[in-house]
């Protein structure tokens, strides 16, 4: 499961994503994407790796356009047949 810590950020300001429930792999990760992005489509500048963390949390970098973004959680497991989304959370960054 992922969460941000809060619903909507002002631009720039640091985006504070918190994980739980996964299983420990050490390339489980994190991504933070336009809503409108496909679930295979990531930016390659704002994802990060749990490091086999099972709950934590990561801060990412501001972001510098407002819209409706999503933190997503993908699990790296060799039996779905590659990384596929399995928590998603909304939230806005405002003008």
């Amino acid at each position: 499961m992922v969460t941000t810590e809060r619903a909507v950020y002002a631009l720039g300001e640091a985006v504070v994503v918190r994980f739980s429930g996964f299983p420990g792999n050490a390339t489980d990760w994190v991504t933070i994407v336009p809503v409108a992005n496909a679930d295979e489509d990531y930016d390659t500048d704002r994802w990060s790796y749990t490091d086999g963390q099972v709950t934590g949390s990561l801060t990412f970098d501001g972001l510098d356009t407002a819209g409706d973004y999503e933190a997503r959680g993908y699990f790296d497991w060799s039996g779905v047949g590659g990384y596929t989304v399995r928590s998603r959370q909304r939230f806005t960054v405002a003008p």
